[in-house]
């Protein structure tokens, strides 16, 4: 008898349960129904970078190369042609003209051109600038410090460049520390092992498909595009606000002194010093020749300090901040730091106004 009750109490659970289960999916079905219906705007226009990716199990994910289509993300349209070594823009063999200088870009989706047009990248603006010289742009959306040294490495040294320049961001320190980027693609990293960086994570594991069609399914609904692009806005304006303060912020972590305080003050700041360090030895080591230039972005933590730290080991740096503001909406896409053309035009006439400063 006592069996025969609680075998009824959990069917009455199980019933209770599955009817809420059955109720959200019906909810939920029935909202992303009205949302599309009603609410077009609400469109998903993920961003379809990772269209012109594929799996590289040395970098997580490399650019295909012969690519190209539209890049279409929150109403912003780019057509994307990559070329056959695989980088956004015009190709440039190995061989060079001695009679030109050459510079080699480094960085991430501000290098590569994320919501702009081909010749608007402030690489291609720097061409028209200088004619005298070669640009070589080797950026790849969602790269963080590490994988581009990486990329160097394997590839940027054979263009034997005058001058290596790489765009270090906000999110490069902690993407610096992380074997996983976007859900679904995995990275290398580096570690501090006995004081020496040490790569983890290579070769990158393949991530499962289920994981990439879950993702693939999430990115096609009405509501979750609509979240995302509210979360997404709110972070931006939150952290646009807080820039300046957060720039000169941080405890002591017994590190370096610098006129601001010691630094590094954090796992991430010394990882990215240690990275942009090993950077400049491989240009050395490699190329016998060059120089190396880190420049800022606008909205990047730390940059002062980063600046002051890397100096006495012969690194260059260009901190942005001191010459655009990242809450100028004119400059930047809309709910994003990311640079519009505007934003790209005004960094490359900052870079070509200070070329002397980097280029003989």
């Amino acid at each position: 008898m006592t069996t025969f009750i609680v075998s009824r109490k959990l069917r009455t659970l199980l019933s209770r349960f599955m009817l809420i289960v059955t109720s959200l999916l019906v909810g939920i079905l029935l909202a992303e129904g009205l949302a599309r219906v009603f609410f077009p705007q609400l469109a998903p226009r993920t961003a379809r970078i990772t269209k012109f990716w594929k799996y590289d199990s040395s970098y997580g994910w490399s650019h295909n190369p012969g690519a190209s289509g539209y890049f279409e993300t929150f109403g912003i349209q780019a057509f994307v042609t990559i070329n056959s070594k695989g980088f956004r823009g015009p190709e440039i063999e190995y061989a060079r003209d001695q009679k030109r200088q050459r510079v080699l870009v480094l960085g991430d989706s501000y290098v590569w051109g994320y919501g702009v047009k081909e010749h608007e990248v402030f690489t291609e603006q720097l061409r028209k600038a200088m004619p005298e010289v070669e640009i070589v742009n080797m950026g790849v959306s969602g790269y963080s410090t590490d994988q581009e040294l990486l990329l160097y490495r394997d590839e940027g040294y054979k263009y034997k460049a005058d001058l290596v320049m790489i765009v270090v961001t906000e999110n490069d320190p902690l993407g610096n520390l992380l074997t996983q980027q976007y859900v679904t693609y995995g990275k290398p990293a580096f570690q501090l092992k006995d004081g020496e960086l040490a790569l983890i994570n290579q070769p990158v594991p393949k991530t499962p498909l289920w994981k990439h069609a879950l993702v693939q399914f999430a990115t096609r609904s009405y509501l979750l595009t609509a979240t995302n692009r509210y979360l997404y806005s709110r972070a931006i304006e939150g952290n646009a606000a807080s820039v300046a303060q957060r720039k000169n912020g941080g405890g002591d972590s017994g590190a370096t002194m610098t006129s601001s305080g010691r630094f590094p003050r954090t796992p991430e700041e010394e990882i990215t010093a240690r990275l942009l360090i090993e950077l400049r030895r491989e240009i050395s080591a490699r190329q016998g020749e060059g120089k190396l230039l880190a420049v800022f972005t606008e909205d990047m933590t730390g940059s002062r300090e980063f600046a002051e730290y890397l100096t006495p080991f012969d690194i260059s740096c260009l901190d942005l901040e001191e010459y655009m503001d990242p809450r100028d909406k004119s400059l930047h896409l809309t709910d994003d730091f990311h640079w519009n053309a505007e934003g790209h035009k005004r960094v490359a006439e900052i870079l070509a106004e200070r070329r002397g400063k980097f280029l003989k």
